[in-house]
């Protein structure tokens, strides 16, 4: 978290200056490079036309409406600047949110069953609908090994399609990043019908992703839709949390995505 693009920066170079993978064996090698910087800021301020993918819902859960507005504003915005957007359309984020869900239940829920169970708090609401009361039988190395491969080949779909995209952009590349909600609504409400799967799904991806604040709520322009028509019976749940009222004045953020070890385009880009 931080307050401003610069403090990412100033963070991701102060911690990448001390080497962490000569530390740990997990950390992949990737200093700060300051040429790709400079190459990226050089890009963003020539003027060059970029085209960048855009998702305003994902097919399962419609966003709030302040969501909605802040999709609008950022496609006006990237348009005045001649810059082109075009509809995301990769394969479907649910069975991204499947095989993560999936993860979860390696260990039948065990560590976090045990976790609460140190301070004798029952679960939490939020994650009990997965976790259940108590854990449950842990998956078998042959489930685990068929989940990984999933994640893999849907990886590799997901690539495939984001370089298939050099087609249709008209620059001869493909987008640079996609822009799309951080979840369905501004803020989450005790109590409230909740869905994750906006982040959930890129956490099948282990891609970039950075969240940005665009707008506040506003009470009086971000008003309930009428003609609201839900996707599906989860999805007539989660507008019944939305009150103008309550959420006048709170932040709207979006996610811009950007490939695998592409943290220094995506951040030099917000």
């Amino acid at each position: 978290m931080s307050h401003s693009p610069g403090d990412l920066r100033l963070m991701f170079d102060s911690i990448l200056s001390r080497q962490p993978w000569c530390r740990d064996p997990a950390v992949v090698k990737m200093p700060w490079r300051p040429d790709i910087v400079q190459a990226t800021e050089e890009m963003v301020q020539s003027g060059q036309r970029l085209v960048f993918g855009m998702i305003s819902c994902d097919g399962v859960v419609q966003p709030h409406p302040p969501i909605f507005r802040a999709l609008a504003l950022v496609r006006e915005a990237l348009n005045s600047q001649g810059h082109g957007l075009m509809d995301w359309a990769p394969p479907p984020h649910k069975r991204a949110v499947d095989i993560v869900q999936t993860f979860w239940l390696y260990d039948g829920g065990a560590d976090v069953h045990q976790s609460f169970g140190l301070s004798g708090e029952p679960i939490a609401e939020q994650i009990g609908w997965i976790y259940g009361s108590q854990a449950r039988e842990q998956m078998s190395a042959s489930a685990i090994a068929r989940n990984n491969v999933a994640k893999r080949d849907y990886q590799k779909e997901y690539m495939e399609y984001w370089n298939s995209t050099s087609e249709t952009t008209g620059t001869g590349q493909p987008v640079e990043a996609v822009i799309m909600p951080a979840g369905e609504a501004a803020a989450t409400c005790q109590g409230c019908v909740t869905y994750g799967d906006y982040t959930t799904s890129l956490s099948a991806l282990d891609w970039t992703m950075v969240t940005i604040p665009i707008a506040t709520v506003d009470k009086d322009v971000d008003s309930t839709d009428p003609s609201f028509s839900p996707l599906s019976d989860f999805d007539a749940l989660v507008p019944q949390g939305y009150v103008p009222e309550i959420y006048d004045g709170a932040h709207i953020s979006l996610q811009l995505l950007g490939r695998r070890f592409q943290t220094l385009a995506v951040v030099i880009q917000y």
